[in-house]
């Protein structure tokens, strides 16, 4: 099941989370770097209100059945063909990071 559908099933709108950071005075961040793995914490980090609108893309493209290597081409600006495995990684852990935030993660937000 995608992140999408699970926050529905939680009563999540994912458009209501880019209200949140749009309130916080969050915007998407031109010229981005964009690390291999995220960096992982149990609290929102400086990295993901950076990379909020790259997750949410990630997200709704995801949730349309793309697959790793297209996100990765389309969103993320990587090669798939210069090197897949690469393609899949920086992709998964994006991916899995936005989920995270999805599910978990705009909890800390809401509390402030």
């Amino acid at each position: 099941m995608c992140a999408i559908e699970c926050g529905k099933q939680l009563g999540h709108d994912p458009a209501a989370f880019s209200k949140v950071f749009i309130t916080l005075g969050l915007k998407a961040a031109t010229n981005m770097k964009i690390q291999e793995t995220v960096p992982w914490s149990d609290r929102v980090t400086g990295y993901d209100k950076e990379h909020f609108t790259l997750y949410m893309k990630l997200l709704v493209a995801s949730s349309d059945g793309a697959n790793e290597l297209e996100m990765a081409r389309a969103i993320l600006g990587v090669d798939p063909a210069a090197s897949p495995e690469f393609a899949k990684k920086i992709v998964g852990s994006h991916l899995a990071r936005a989920n995270w935030l999805l599910v978990e993660g705009y909890k800390e937000l809401f509390a402030a």
